[in-house]
């Protein structure tokens, strides 16, 4: 298939009388993302002496589903002043080979009011999204505090469980 790249372990010619057999091993570097499906792969070999000696064969080749998503921060406020809504963005990438249904949950230390949007999005395989976090600080603060928070991304109706990327 294109893209694919094969890793021949046995290079050299090869000879093989009448009736005999020979065991040659290949193997396949597959491009990232490569959708998940069942591929067709054929073999084949021919005389370097009589060309019209020749022979082939095909096999059934099955990639996986894989599911990777990875959330990254990309700016963020260095200081908020006390009673001020700040905002965020951070980066999902959905690095797998298929299309992802994602729930995006947050959760912030201190408790204070934040949200994610978009807060459910479906993510092909191979691309990546921009989320916006809004978070408004509490205006009685008189002392400098650090707002953590939790984003999960997860996966959702995915044969073998749930994945999640959390920032």
């Amino acid at each position: 298939p294109e893209g694919w790249q094969t890793i021949d372990l046995q290079t050299e010619p090869f000879k093989l009388g009448a009736k005999e057999r020979d065991v040659r091993i290949t193997a396949f570097l597959l491009p990232a993302g490569v959708p998940a499906g069942q591929y067709q792969i054929t073999y084949s070999v021919q005389s370097k002496i009589d060309p019209g000696v020749l022979d082939s064969d095909t096999i059934s080749v099955v990639v996986q589903t894989k599911v990777k998503l990875e959330l990254l921060v990309e700016d963020k406020p260095s200081i908020v002043i006390a009673g001020e809504e700040y905002e965020a963005k951070l980066l999902l990438f959905n690095k797998g080979n298929t299309q992802v249904l994602i729930n995006l949950k947050i959760k912030g230390t201190p408790d204070y009011p934040v949200q994610v949007e978009p807060s459910q999005i479906s993510l092909p395989a191979g691309t990546s999204q921009t989320l916006l976090v809004k978070a408004k600080t509490d205006e009685k603060l008189k002392s400098r505090v650090s707002h953590f928070l939790r984003i999960n991304a997860e996966g959702i109706g995915l044969e073998g469980g749930v994945v999640s990327a959390s920032q």
